[in-house]
């Protein structure tokens, strides 16, 4: 079993990956409370850390297709069971929706 990055002395940094859809709940709002979080337990263990925001699969927010103009571009990655390490789908099967990052609309979106 994998200990927890935050208990493993040898783990010296972490990639905190937040959602984009969960940093940013509405387009006028933003929750850094999980982010705050996970600094606080990196510099509570001494852990250096980057972050990172998720846009596709589950990390983007369904207001910029639905309301916001964008235009959706579904993509799937067919990788082998081998190349992921698991033996039946869906773990072998990813899908995300993204916007195009030409798209201006998705632009405005994304800009902070």
């Amino acid at each position: 079993m994998m200990q927890s990055p935050w208990e493993d002395t040898s783990t010296t940094g972490v990639l905190v990956r937040l959602n984009w859809d969960n940093i940013q709940p509405s387009p006028s709002r933003y929750d850094w409370s999980q982010l705050d979080r996970e600094m606080n337990r990196a510099v509570a263990t001494g852990k250096q850390f980057s972050v990172a925001v998720k846009a596709g699969g589950q990390g983007t927010p369904e207001r910029i297709f639905n309301q916001g103009g964008v235009e959706r571009i579904s993509l799937q990655d067919w990788g082998s069971e081998e190349s992921y390490g698991c033996n039946k789908p869906p773990c072998c099967e990813w899908k995300m929706d993204l916007g195009s990052p030409a798209d201006p609309a998705y632009k405005q979106h994304i800009s902070i």
